[in-house]
């Protein structure tokens, strides 16, 4: 609102997907990272699910934290985003908002910690585990196909219908936004005959998933 007021005056909008987004930021989405956060002495962290679930050939679990550092990262970031402000220039040092909870400043330090500290320990986090993503990993619900859209094209523009689920080389999403009403009836109508998949359990309760190439 302060760095880019022309664009707020262009597509008003904006405004209020921000106000929309900040309020799911403060709250549940803020609540679902701290709820994942891993605590250990100083240090906090997170862990994803690459080799969460490992077993040796006995079939005992021994757990590798391979995403360990990435996660902590990427957590760390997007509670430093949503709980930090710049100032009128955008060139100066964030500072923490004035509502910003405790508990946020108190595990992101911690989290901060342990990446400037853990993050080179080559024994205990290899480096070598990077991944490619991409593909569908679990049908249906990591294919956009089984949620409500409003734009399907081919890579030449042209147009394809919405119902229209046989062509894999179509990009397909959300163009604008979908109100509330019309995306529930879009749900209903059960996209590519599937129902739109509302909770999702992550990568390991699926035995046939292959969510990335090593």
């Amino acid at each position: 609102e302060k760095l880019y007021p022309q664009l707020l005056d262009e597509y008003p909008f904006l405004f209020e997907l921000y106000q929309r987004m900040e309020a799911a930021a403060t709250s549940v989405v803020t609540q679902s990272i701290l709820s994942d956060v891993q605590h250990q002495d100083d240090y906090y962290f997170w862990d994803g699910f690459i080799g969460l679930d490992d077993a040796n050939q006995d079939n005992e679990p021994t757990p590798h934290y391979y995403d360990r550092v990435f996660q902590t990262g990427m957590f760390s970031n997007a509670l430093l985003y949503i709980w930090s402000e710049a100032g009128e220039d955008p060139r100066d040092a964030l500072r923490w908002r004035d509502d910003t909870p405790s508990t946020v400043k108190q595990v992101l330090r911690g989290s901060v910690d342990f990446l400037r500290n853990e993050s080179f320990d080559e024994v205990k986090y290899r480096p070598d585990n990077a991944f490619f993503s991409g593909s569908v990993k679990v049908w249906p619900q990591t294919s956009n196909l089984v949620y409500p859209q409003n734009y399907k094209v081919l890579f030449n523009g042209t147009s394809l219908p919405l119902s229209d689920c046989k062509e894999w080389s179509a990009m397909s999403g959300v163009k604008g936004v979908i109100d509330d009403e019309t995306y529930s009836r879009m749900m209903e109508d059960k996209p590519c005959n599937q129902s739109t998949p509302t909770e999702f359990g992550g990568y390991n309760q699926y035995s046939h998933a292959w969510p990335f190439w090593n």
